[in-house]
């Protein structure tokens, strides 16, 4: 009886050290939670953010590994906002090329139909007092500020779009071929642990320029099909805000002669 007890206290006793020398063994092996930071095909920059921050404050991670997995977050927060952009011109093209040849010929139409009578203004000045004349300077003088505003502007987009008209085949074929070399390395990649902080977060890098790409393409193809309406549509906005500008300038003679003429001590 006394040697069974004894063997039941030996096999008790063993079973208790046994559980307490594994429990250190296990808590050595527990691995960080690191599912936010599995790459994601649909992401937003917001939530790009919300894994960097996370990143950012892991204590148990080498700094270099760590200086890596953070430029990669950024590079995909970059591309997305491009693709951003990318979008809102598209929905801006679209929208012109819509009303482009409505806008083409009423563009033509005032062209052709906006030459003033400059005897006829002349004597329209003369009959005005000296602040009349003063308060419609002034104002002329902020017209024309806004007319070479808008005119820089509408030589710029021609200069623009006459420039890419020669490139935008080249751009996309080049993002196409950039597109499937993407594809290539995140197949390669499918099978990597979710663990591996620089695979995922190259990944998440990846997945964010190849939306950049897919936007990209889509707003080339739609200049590309557009380019001739585009051109002509941005000549005849340039040559019409030229037209205001001349108008503004001539007018602003004219009113500055008026003004010099019937006061001349007053100005």
């Amino acid at each position: 009886m006394q040697f069974r007890v004894r063997c039941w206290l030996f096999i008790i006793i063993l079973l208790i050290g046994s559980s307490v020398l594994s429990f250190p063994a296990k808590a050595s092996n527990h691995k960080q939670d690191t599912s936010f930071l599995v790459a994601s095909n649909q992401i937003t920059i917001e939530e790009l953010k919300t894994r960097r921050g996370a990143v950012e404050s892991l204590a148990d991670i080498d700094v270099k590994l760590k200086e890596e997995c953070l430029k990669n977050i950024d590079q995909a927060i970059g591309y997305l906002k491009i693709t951003k952009i990318a979008k809102e011109k598209y929905v801006e093209y679209e929208q012109l090329l819509k009303s482009a040849p409505a806008r083409t010929k009423s563009l033509e139409a005032t062209l052709k139909n906006s030459r003033g009578d400059k005897s006829q203004i002349e004597t329209i000045l003369q009959r005005w007092d000296f602040e009349r004349l003063n308060l419609h300077f002034q104002k002329t003088e902020t017209q024309l500020t806004e007319a070479k505003k808008l005119l820089s502007e509408w030589e710029d987009r021609l200069i623009t779009e006459q420039a890419v008209s020669g490139r935008i085949a080249d751009q996309i074929i080049a993002a196409v071929q950039r597109t499937k070399a993407i594809l290539f390395e995140i197949e390669q990649m499918s099978d990597t642990p979710n663990d591996d902080f620089l695979v995922q977060t190259n990944l998440l890098s990846l997945y964010a320029e190849k939306e950049k790409l897919k936007a990209e393409i889509t707003l080339n193809e739609l200049r590309q099909s557009g380019h001739h309406h585009l051109l002509a549509l941005f000549r005849n906005e340039r040559d019409v805000a030229s037209q205001a500008v001349a108008k503004y300038e001539s007018a602003l003679n004219l009113l500055s002669d008026a003004i010099q003429y019937q006061y001349p001590v007053e100005r």
